[in-house]
């Protein structure tokens, strides 16, 4: 029988950028980004490559956070690490019409299954917290970036 691979990012889970956009916004101190719109602020951090660079492995979470901190202009007191954790990992929602096949896949068919995705460590986790049982479960093996060097895709 043949494996079904399975992307994460924009398939099994849609990136809801507004919210996490939306909050770094009210704790800026840089006017500009405060008071823009969220899509403008979305493709000037992506423009920066501090995400890019992260999904790369380049720095740690921790690392990474701090580069956050600083393009928005934000006191670590204001929006503290673990607070930053907890609101990165929330950008993702499932996608239920998607999550709901892949459980009608798995009842009826039983192939093996696999996600393959070049999702970051820190979105990874937030996925495996939040959507074990609904869909994490589902599979037999997963690849991630944080878990394997280079693009599996």
């Amino acid at each position: 029988m043949r494996t079904l691979f399975v992307d994460l990012g924009s398939v099994v889970f849609l990136s809801r950028w507004d919210r996490l956009i939306f909050v770094l916004q009210q704790h800026a101190h840089n006017p500009i980004w405060k008071n823009a719109r969220w899509e403008v602020v979305r493709q000037a951090l992506m423009g920066s490559r501090i995400i890019h660079q992260f999904d790369e492995g380049r720095f740690t979470a921790a690392e990474f956070y701090k580069k956050i901190l600083a393009f928005f202009d934000i006191e670590p007191s204001d929006l503290p690490y673990r607070e930053f954790r907890r609101l990165w990992c929330s950008v993702n929602e499932l996608n239920k019409p998607l999550a709901s096949l892949l459980r009608e896949i798995r009842l009826q068919r039983n192939p093996p299954m696999a996600i393959a995705s070049n999702t970051q460590e820190l979105h990874w986790e937030g996925v495996v917290r939040r959507y074990y049982n609904e869909v994490v479960s589902l599979f037999d093996t997963y690849r991630y970036r944080g878990k394997i060097a280079g693009d599996l895709k």
